[in-house]
């Protein structure tokens, strides 16, 4: 596999070359490799073409990012994009993105190592429809304002429907209260379970290891419980990246919460609650709130 890497002049790519050669990745340099003798155009158009993904570092003003992009997009190259603080451009928000500095090893080693998981799993699938293809979601850029974005009234319409009415629903809460997203993890049409989010919070780190992945449950009862504890126990396994994990239920079925088990790893939420704390503080205090409730009762 070959990724057309593009970043700046002074990013320091180290981590970010040692993550790719680790994961099998040749690399494509867009600085060092240009044949700038014969036209720049073309030398990027070949190079995006013969690569399967484009990898972004995003810093600071790149002059060919743009066009760059633009071919990725038209030759359906799929991209990844390194956010290094500030200064994001609408146009790579639709692609896989973590918002970290190109040294935070961790932090873009488990996005990326999701991505490519969802890249090789396309590849031996081989589809055509767009419609089954795995949907990824950044996260820090709140759309809409928050001002304009009624918790309670989104909840209400969400609420009762299908899984994928909550999932969306709580793509626009993370985005709205800041949470940064490291990707939204799903894999459609694939027998293999993953969770429906993964996010990072420094914040809570002290009570929650990063990377937090999430799920949303619509029901949670005594026929569903040990499959997601099972699948749960198992993510842990077999990926050691991962920090913790919240999963988030809109209501209970022949269950009480106290049948929930708690541990350090594991913590069941309800969506009411949560959407209640949200109206008076932001997401990282509610989920602290609720987490003291759970486990010390206060």
């Amino acid at each position: 596999m070959k990724t057309f890497l593009s970043y700046s002049y002074g990013d320091d790519t180290t981590v970010i070359r040692n993550l790719l050669t680790e994961n099998g990745i040749e690399i494509f340099d867009s600085i060092k490799e240009m044949q700038y003798g014969n036209s720049l155009q073309q030398t990027i158009k070949n190079a995006v073409n013969n690569c399967d993904f484009v990898f972004f570092i995003y810093s600071k003003m790149n002059p060919h990012i743009a066009f760059e992009v633009g071919l990725a997009v038209a030759l359906n190259k799929p991209i990844f994009t390194v956010f290094a603080g500030g200064g994001e451009d609408t146009f790579l928000l639709d692609s896989t993105y973590v918002h970290a500095y190109p040294t935070e090893s961790a932090k873009i080693g488990f996005s990326l190592e999701l991505f490519l998981k969802n890249l090789s799993v396309n590849k031996r699938k081989r589809k055509t429809d767009n419609s089954s293809l795995p949907k990824f979601y950044g996260g820090g850029q709140p759309i809409p304002a928050k001002n304009n974005f009624d918790i309670i009234e989104r909840y209400n319409t969400a609420t009762g429907k299908s899984g994928s009415e909550l999932e969306i629903f709580f793509q626009d809460l993370l985005r709205v209260y800041n949470v940064n997203v490291v990707k939204n993890s799903t894999l459609k049409n694939d027998r293999k379970w993953s969770p429906d989010f993964s996010i990072w919070s420094d914040e809570l780190s002290p009570f929650l290891d990063n990377p937090i992945v999430i799920e949303v449950k619509t029901e949670i009862n005594r026929s569903n419980l040990d499959t997601i504890i099972n699948n749960l126990n198992k993510l842990n396994t077999i990926n050691t990246l991962v920090g913790s994990c919240l999963i988030l239920y809109d209501r209970l079925g022949n269950l009480k919460q106290e049948d929930l088990p708690i541990t350090p790893r594991q913590l069941f939420i309800s969506i009411p609650q949560l959407v209640f704390e949200l109206q008076f503080q932001d997401f990282v205090a509610s989920i602290k709130k609720i987490r003291n409730n759970l486990v010390h009762n206060i």
